[in-house]
């Protein structure tokens, strides 16, 4: 009987080896893939909530203070700041151009209601919260 010729260590192992690699690149990019579709949506989620606070912020403004002159084109909007304090309260600064307008709300989940409005140092509304 002949006997079969052993193939070398290498050989033998080069199969395995690219199949545990080829599996540890697709689960590397499968979770990859996942985080960056929930960091996507969490980004999305953000800036509805933004959207949310600038809109009632507008509607404020036009209720509490209809002299100040802003342009309610809500296509700027993205120009607006939105700051989601520790206390739970929301501050909405309004650009520059504007002049110093800021609105601060109370509630969450896209329900706000403003407490305070300030135009270039003057205070137009100040509701106890």
């Amino acid at each position: 009987m002949k006997s079969k010729e052993q193939k070398p260590l290498v050989d033998r192992l080069m199969k395995p080896v690219l199949i545990v690699c080829v599996c540890i690149i697709v689960v590397c990019v499968s979770v990859i893939t996942i985080v960056s579709k929930k960091d996507a949506a969490q980004k999305e989620a953000v800036e509805n909530e933004e959207r949310r606070a600038i809109a009632t912020a507008m509607v404020a403004l036009d209720q509490y203070a209809p002299d100040v002159d802003y342009d309610s084109d809500f296509t700027t909007a993205d120009d607006w700041l939105v700051s989601f304090n520790a206390d739970g309260t929301v501050t909405v600064w309004a650009p520059e151009v504007y002049g110093k307008i800021s609105v601060m709300l109370t509630g969450s989940d896209g329900e706000y209601a403003p407490y305070w409005i300030g135009v270039n140092g003057e205070e137009l509304l100040n509701l106890p919260q």
